[in-house]
């Protein structure tokens, strides 16, 4: 017997069943999705997405063809379910109110297909895969990124590897899921010693990458992940990961090496407790619908916080919250954080009740190890933002439905495994128009959220090498053939703006400068908190003022504008500095001089802005002040003259030394 959104209940053989011609078109596309995922910089770059989501709507199309045919369809609502739902919704309700609408919308669109494959594992045939094949993909895909990791570090001299992500952590959350699935193998799968040997040794590959890694949450994440499915097997099996722990703090090793380097040297390793106290203070000013999916970045230039011992106090503007769960609550809010609570409640009760009857489970090495890679991952998603990874998402999603498709299937005594809604679709004739139907559905969603973004994309990228290139006219034309096809991208008008802007300032062609000027209020007009755009705008003005066109509309547009970027990045020197020149070359002295205190009071070892109050203060004679800048300024440029700023552009700036210091 069979429950719909289950598994196989069976002898429990070991042996996976064949698969039916019928079922093997899923694990094909599925098995290519999970095998791709963990490359290609985590499944975030443009071809990626297009190849994921294209197979996730592959599926899922097949699967409703396949019940069409059959001729009904039900779909069976639980709690669980319902809080998922709820949480799309309350992302939907964000798109309302977004102050970045494209970034919200990629992050909902990313949210809807992680809600499709969790049905597509949910409901037959798919679930007859048998999730166990899925895993042994998975477990592989992990062997060969272990691999890549290794690599990096022994013949690229990477000192942190990534694997084929872009973040070394995101590479850890991967390996800590490969090495659960592979301990539940181990400990919980009745094999031959040869299987177990296999297993034995890509565990230790897992584990060598992972620290490779020195990612400080995975090992906690690979601890958590150990010490769970070794007590869950015998009591004593604990010896092994208290033993691991004791013997990688004792014994020399790069983890080892990295945690007390980081603790001595690197004074940004331990500011995730400000991060999260500013991601607080954000979800305080924005306490009910939080700032909305995509915009935690958009808001934090206004909420940054100085790192004392830093030459850059201000150098580094955190992008994420650093806690996968404090980031979505602050994007989402009450709402947000309450679904996501309920969420993670029902999981727990889930595991917890599935560990108990693990000796009656058929196939328990599975389930143990989507318990311990999911808590593990949950775990390290405390001091990361793994989560919103589309690979480690997507990852993430398999692991749940394994889960919730246990509980459901083999907890039936327990009330919240009962479907609580359940709704029944029953087709009569003409099968053949609803196919069509089914598929021409399929298409206007993969037309207008896969294509066109992936297309957008595309061009824009076309364009940007062609005007790297030097080719201005290709470059204009598929740039706005780009701006045609995703007219809500705002990065698009602005790079059309740039050239444009560049054009102007070569040629002095006063259509450019209007062309310029009209997509910098479209970006603007798109994104009004993005502060680069608002003072793009400044930039071109004051490249018209430079042309020789200098009325007081001129100045008055450069002013606002400077002003309204700092409105948005009210804890940037630099934009300071850049207000208070502005007004130093308009005789304006009083306000020239609050704003280059300004900047210094931000950096203090901002060289230029203590050369610029000694030559105001030289002018408006105040001789002592003046004295008391220029020391302070050469004592700084002494210090500073040999210290390497690298492709530090902030560092860059604020270390600049005038020509009369040097």
């Amino acid at each position: 017997m069979m429950r719909q959104g289950g598994y196989r209940q069976g002898k429990r053989t070991g042996k996976a069943a064949r698969l039916s011609p019928e079922v093997a078109p899923y694990f094909v596309l599925l098995g290519i999705l999970f095998l791709y995922l963990p490359f290609n910089e985590g499944g975030m770059t443009n071809l990626a997405v297009l190849v994921i989501q294209s197979a996730v709507i592959g599926v899922s199309g097949m699967l409703l063809l396949s019940y069409w045919r059959r001729g009904e369809l039900r779909l069976g609502i639980d709690w669980l379910e319902l809080c998922l739902g709820l949480f799309f919704a309350v992302g939907l309700l964000s798109l309302v109110r977004s102050l970045y609408v494209y970034s919200t919308f990629i992050v909902i669109i990313n949210f809807f297909f992680l809600g499709i494959l969790f049905l597509i594992l949910k409901y037959p045939p798919c679930w007859q895969i048998d999730s166990s094949r899925l895993r042994y993909i998975i477990v592989g895909s992990a062997g060969l990124g272990s691999l890549i990791g290794l690599y990096q570090y022994f013949a690229q001299g990477e000192q942190r590897v990534r694997g084929g992500f872009l973040d070394p952590n995101y590479l850890a959350t991967f390996l800590n899921i490969g090495i659960a699935l592979v301990l539940g193998l181990l400990f919980f799968k009745v094999t031959g010693w040869a299987k177990r040997l296999l297993w034995l040794f890509l565990l230790l590959i897992l584990s060598a990458s992972l620290m490779l890694t020195r990612s400080r949450g995975g090992f906690l994440g690979f601890a958590v992940i150990f010490i769970l499915i070794a007590a869950l097997k015998k009591k004593r099996y604990l010896l092994i990961p208290v033993a691991l722990i004791v013997v990688l703090m004792l014994v020399p090793n790069p983890l080892l090496d990295y945690v007390i380097q980081t603790a001595r040297t690197d004074i940004y390793a331990f500011q995730r407790l400000d991060i999260w106290k500013m991601s607080l203070r954000m979800l305080g000013d924005h306490p009910w619908l939080g700032v909305s999916l995509g915009n935690f970045g958009l808001l934090t230039p206004a909420y940054n916080f100085p790192v004392e011992q830093a030459v850059g106090r201000y150098a580094k503007i955190p992008g994420q919250a650093h806690n996968s769960l404090l980031h979505w609550g602050v994007e989402t809010g009450a709402g947000g954080i309450l679904v996501l609570t309920a969420i993670l409640l029902f999981l727990l009760y889930y595991s917890v009740k599935l560990i108990r009857k693990r000796e009656s489970l058929p196939n328990p090495s599975l389930i143990i190890g989507c318990i311990g890679g999911f808590w593990g991952a949950m775990v390290q998603s405390l001091f990361c933002n793994n989560l919103l990874n589309r690979a480690i998402g997507f990852h993430a999603i398999f692991l749940i439905s394994v889960i919730h498709n246990y509980f459901i299937t083999y907890c039936p005594e327990e009330r919240l495994s009962h479907t609580k809604w359940e709704l029944r679709c029953s087709f009569g004739g003409h099968r053949r128009r609803g196919a069509l139907y089914i598929v021409a559905a399929m298409g206007i969603v993969f037309y207008l959220v896969v294509f066109i973004p992936f297309n957008g994309h595309h061009l824009y990228s076309k364009g940007t090498k062609y005007l790297g290139a030097g080719d201005l006219i290709n470059g204009v034309n598929y740039l706005l053939k780009a701006v045609k096809t995703l007219p809500i991208q705002p990065h698009y008008h602005a790079i059309l703006g740039d050239t444009y802007k560049d054009y102007f300032k070569r040629k002095g062609d006063l259509s450019a400068f209007y062309y310029a000027d009209w997509k910098y209020r479209k970006a603007v007009e798109l994104v009004p908190r993005e502060p680069t755009f608002v003072l793009r705008k400044a930039e071109l003005y004051s490249a018209l003022a430079a042309k020789g066109v200098a009325g007081e509309e001129v100045f008055e547009a450069i002013e606002q504008s400077l002003l309204g970027g700092l409105s948005l990045r009210p804890l940037d020197p630099l934009l300071c500095y850049d207000l208070a020149s502005f007004y130093h070359a308009r005789g304006k002295e009083e306000l020239a001089e609050k704003y280059f205190r300004r900047a210094v009071e931000l950096e203090p070892n901002f060289i230029r802005a203590h050369h610029s109050l000694w030559e105001l203060y030289k002018e408006t004679n105040r001789v002592e002040e003046a004295q008391s800048e220029r020391e302070i300024g050469l004592r700084l440029a002494s210090k500073f003259r040999d210290y390497p700023v690298g492709d530090d552009a902030y560092l860059r700036e604020l270390l600049r030394i005038p020509e009369d210091w040097r």
